[in-house]
């Protein structure tokens, strides 16, 4: 661009060039503000919801007796836990499989929940019966990645 401006132009060449450069600034200034302040309203990793899908497969001709059981600790989990969501699922294919879907406010809710709400309820209800899981229950923690 220097080469096309006539001789005694080169001051206009600064002075536009300074220009350029401060506005280019401003506009960083700006793109670094946005970025900040949309990091500053994305939850920390501490802060974020937590899903948990836990699957229970019972005993095959034992499913009604799971279902009082798990009925009663979602009853005793949104009493204990209002802000929660806790939900049972009952399989249309296979009637011995129950699903919950359970989601929590941050971690520190989730662990509430397994060190403190879960203990209560097995308090107030009991264990599982003997034979009522036909095997260990398979329960996955999630993070959230898009909404």
């Amino acid at each position: 661009m220097g080469t096309i401006l006539r001789k005694g132009s080169t001051m206009a060449l600064h002075a536009n060039g300074g220009a350029m450069r401060r506005a280019l600034l401003f506009l960083a200034a700006i793109a670094f503000s946005v970025l900040i302040s949309s990091c500053a309203s994305q939850p920390s990793r501490g802060d974020e919801s937590i899903t948990v899908l836990a699957r229970f497969d019972i005993t095959p001709g034992r499913e009604a007796e799971a279902e009082g059981l798990f009925l009663k600790v979602v009853a005793f989990v949104r009493n204990a836990e209002p802000a929660t969501t806790y939900r049972l699922y009952h399989s249309k294919k296979d009637p011995t499989v129950f699903v919950f879907y359970e989601v929590y406010a941050n971690s520190a809710a989730a662990d509430n929940h397994s060190k403190v709400t879960l203990p209560a309820a097995t308090k107030e209800y009991g264990t599982f019966p003997a034979g009522l899981l036909s095997r260990p229950p398979d329960i996955a923690r999630f993070s959230e990645l898009a909404r």
